[in-house]
C-alpha cells in the first residue's frame, strides 16, 4: 500500500534527523566540558569506566612522554617528519594503543604529521568550527605559541633531501628567507694509481679496475656541501658552502664569544640556585595576590549584576562599571605560574657548553656537536657570500654580560686563582662585581 509505505519511510527519515540533532547536541555538550568525542589522541586513553557518551579521557603516561620528546625534537629545528618517524620507531619504540582487534604495532609515518598538527597537546581543540579548551585535568605538553611554531615549520616544506647521509649541520643552515639548505655529500677515493673517483655507486677504479678492498693504500675523502635547493631546481646560479668552512667559522666565533674559564662557569652555576629561589618566591607571592584579586574581581562583577537586576543602575551605568572593573583587574589573566620557572636547567646547560664549545666542535662526535649547537641556540644563515651566526637570546645575554663586566670591571676575572679571590666576602670590589653580574 503506497500510503502505508509513505508513512513508514517518513517515520524512518524523521528518526534519522532527530538522532543526528541529538548526537550533535551531545557532542557539543561534551566538547564544552573539555573532552573531544571519538577515539582519544595518541598519548591519551578513553575512560571506559563511564557509560557510552559520557566517557572522559585519561593520560597514557608512557606514550605522552614519548610524544613530548618528539615535539621537543621537532621544535629544535633539526628534524624532518621522516627523521622524527625513525627516531620514534627505532629509539622510542612508539606503538599504537592495543585494542580488541588491533593496535600494539609501530605507528605509521603519517601518524607523525597528525601528532605534530594536533592542537590537543597545546590544550585546545576544535569542533563544529568552534574552539574549546581541553579539560584542566589533562596536561599540556607544549604551549600554544610552540604549536603555532610547529605549524609554521611544517609549512616551510620538509628539508630538501638529496642523499641519505648524517651531516653535522643538517637542518641548521638557512637562507635569509628562512629556507633550509640542502646537503650534498661527496664520497671519493684516490686509488693506488692516483686516480680519484666517486665511490657512492661504484667500488672499482675506472682506470685500473681495482676494487677498493684490494687497494694497498687508498685515500678516502668525504666532502659535505650545503646549498639552496630551490635555486638548483629552478636552474638558477647558486653557490655552496662546505661543512669545514662552517665549522671553522663557528670555532672562531666561539673562541671570541665564549672566553669563560671553568671557575667562572662553576661560580655561575652556584649562583643560579639563588636566582631560582628568588624567582620562585616572587612567583608564589604573585600567585597569592592574583588569586585575591580574582576573588575581588568576581565579587565586584556579581555586585554590579545585582544592582542592574534590582534596577538600581541603568544598562549604561552597568557597562561603564564593568569596563572599569575589567581595566583595574586586567592583570589577573597574566599569571606567571610557579611551574613555569624552569629556566635554571637551560642556563646550567648553556654555562656548561659555553666553556667547551670550541673543543667539542674540533674533536667531538657528530651527536655531541649537534647537542651543543641546539643547546646554545645557534642560528646559521648563508646568503651565498657570508655566513651569519647568531645565538639564542639566553646565550647572547650571557655573552654580552661577560663582555660588559670585563669592560666595566677589569678586576672581574683576575689572573690569580679565581676561586679564592672571587669568593672573598671581605673584598667590597669583588662583591660589587658579582652582585652586578647576578641579575644582569
Amino acid at each position: 500500500n503506497t500510503l502505508m509505505l509513505s508513512v513508514e519511510f517518513g517515520s524512518a527519515n524523521q528518526f534519522v534527523r532527530d538522532l543526528s540533532v541529538n548526537v550533535k547536541r551531545g557532542q557539543t555538550k561534551k566538547a564544552s566540558m573539555g573532552f573531544p568525542h571519538g577515539i582519544a589522541s595518541l598519548g591519551f586513553l578513553n575512560d571506559k569506566s563511564e557509560e557510552k557518551g559520557n566517557r572522559k579521557w585519561k593520560v597514557d603516561k608512557v606514550r605522552l612522554n614519548k610524544i613530548n620528546l618528539l615535539l621537543r625534537k621537532f621544535l629544535e629545528g633539526g628534524y624532518t617528519g621522516g627523521k622524527l618517524y625513525d627516531y620514534a620507531v627505532d629509539e622510542l619504540g612508539l606503538t599504537t594503543v592495543v585494542r580488541s582487534k588491533s593496535g600494539g604495532m609501530p605507528i605509521m609515518r603519517s601518524r607523525i604529521y597528525e601528532i605534530l598538527k594536533d592542537p590537543i597537546y597545546a590544550g585546545f581543540f576544535f569542533y563544529g568550527g568552534e574552539r574549546y579548551e581541553l579539560h584542566k585535568s589533562l596536561p599540556r605538553i607544549i604551549t600554544e605559541s610552540e604549536h603555532v611554531k610547529i605549524l609554521r615549520l611544517l609549512g616551510q616544506h620538509s628539508l630538501p633531501k638529496v642523499q641519505d647521509h648524517k651531516t653535522l649541520y643538517s637542518g641548521l643552515v638557512r637562507t635569509p628567507m628562512g629556507h633550509v639548505l640542502a646537503q650534498d655529500v661527496k664520497l671519493q677515493v684516490i686509488c693506488d694509481c692516483k686516480r680519484k673517483f666517486s665511490c657512492t655507486n661504484s667500488t672499482l677504479c675506472p682506470t685500473c679496475g681495482t676494487d677498493i678492498s684490494q687497494m694497498v693504500s687508498p685515500k678516502l675523502l668525504e666532502y659535505s656541501y650545503h646549498y639552496d635547493n630551490r635555486k638548483k631546481k629552478s636552474r638558477q646560479i647558486y653557490k655552496s658552502i662546505t661543512e669545514k668552512k662552517i665549522t671553522d667559522k663557528l670555532i672562531s666565533v666561539a673562541i671570541s664569544d665564549f672566553p669563560l674559564s671553568s671557575d667562572l662557569v662553576n661560580w655561575s652555576k652556584d649562583n643560579l640556585y639563588q636566582l631560582k629561589d628568588g624567582d620562585f618566591q616572587d612567583a608564589l607571592t604573585a600567585e597569592i595576590n592574583i588569586e585575591e584579586d580574582k576573588k575581588k574581581y568576581s565579587e565586584e562583577k556579581l555586585h554590579a549584576r545585582a544592582m542592574l537586576r534590582n534596577q538600581q543602575i541603568t544598562n549604561e551605568e552597568y557597562n561603564a562599571d564593568l569596563t572599569d572593573i575589567e581595566q583595574r583587574y586586567r592583570h589577573v589573566s597574566k599569571k606567571k605560574s610557579v611551574d613555569e620557572i624552569d629556566w635554571m636547567s637551560k642556563l646550567n646547560e648553556i654555562a656548561s657548553f659555553s666553556e667547551s664549545i670550541a673543543e667539542v666542535l674540533k674533536n667531538g662526535s657528530l651527536d655531541q656537536k649537534r647537542k651543543v649547537l641546539f643547546a646554545l641556540g645557534s642560528n646559521l644563515v648563508w646568503n651565498e657570500e657570508n655566513l651569519c651566526i647568531t645565538w639564542s637570546k639566553a646565550t647572547q645575554a650571557l655573552i654580552d654580560g661577560v663582555k660588559g663586566m670585563r669592560v666595566n670591571f677589569p678586576e672581574f676575572e683576575p689572573k690569580i686563582d679565581f676561586a679564592t679571590q672571587g669568593l672573598n666576602e671581605k673584598t667590597s670590589l669583588k662583591r660589587d662585581v658579582f652582585s652586578s653580574m647576578l641579575r644582569g
